[in-house]
């Protein structure tokens, strides 16, 4: 990291994007648990809610209660057929993109419901207009706030994007320039590191001659990049792989755009 930010590329060490606080899940197992729990045992194929007693075997077969059990659908669609209409008045449900909101209004002022164990205890419905409305906003509210962190997802992506690239230019150069170095001594001459330097940046032939402005590009300050010890580097990189690794870079930097 030192290494990097010496060649003027800052990394911000802080979390620019710390993982959301959710609130608790509507539905926890154990209320799965206390909904479906004989449904699911019956019928033959045996059901738990403790992971350790779930099992595979063909002769002890016992499959987890939980959310992909291949009858909770089954039963969740017969205790909904069976419910009381005068309750399913009182719950109202509203959609907005991905996000949703469920309100009961058999309270005044209606309130969000927050654990699917309300539901037992919905009465007939006294505010529906005032649950339909706060489930619209609740929901739209809820789906802004989603479309806002998915924007920032991307922008975050995106900028870690960057400073990966500007990490990996500043490889490149410097294997390039060490690899010069030690090409130019298998020949007997014995150059320096900014000798090297400037003879690479001006090669119009490997297409490495670019390399400054796209570093200009990136924001880079190639000046400070540019190693001085130099003395027992090896030929790692020609000048043609180096000209196609920074191809491959600028191509990857427009891919973001």
């Amino acid at each position: 990291i030192a290494r990097v930010q010496e060649a003027a590329v800052d990394i911000d060490l802080e979390d620019a994007m710390p993982l959301p606080g959710y609130p608790a899940s509507p539905v926890q197992l154990a209320d799965l648990r206390d909904l479906v729990s004989d449904d699911l045992a019956s019928g033959g194929r045996p059901a738990t809610f403790d992971p350790a007693r779930a099992s595979r075997d063909p002769t002890s077969w016992v499959a987890l209660g939980t959310y992909g059990h291949p009858r909770l659908e089954e039963v969740l669609v017969r205790i909904i057929d069976s419910g009381d209409g005068a309750a399913d008045e009182a719950l109202v449900i509203t959609e907005s993109g991905s996000s949703a909101a469920v309100m009961r209004a058999d309270r005044t002022p209606p309130e969000a419901v927050k654990s699917v164990s309300e539901l037992a205890e919905l009465g007939p419905a006294a505010s529906f207009g005032d649950a339909v409305a706060g489930a619209d906003t609740i929901a739209a509210e809820e789906e802004d706030e989603r479309r806002r962190r998915v924007t920032a997802v991307l922008q975050a992506r995106a900028e870690n994007s960057e400073e990966d690239l500007k990490r990996r230019l500043v490889d490149l150069v410097r294997e390039a320039v060490r690899s010069e170095c030690a090409t130019a001594r298998r020949r007997g001459d014995n150059i320096g590191s900014l000798l090297a330097w400037q003879e690479l940046k001006r090669d119009p032939i490997s297409g490495f001659g670019f390399v400054e402005e796209f570093a200009t590009r990136l924001g880079v300050d190639l000046t400070r990049v540019v190693p001085i010890d130099v003395g027992d580097s090896t030929a790692t990189l020609s000048r043609q792989a180096a000209g196609q690794r920074l191809y491959a870079l600028v191509e990857e930097w427009k891919n973001l755009q």
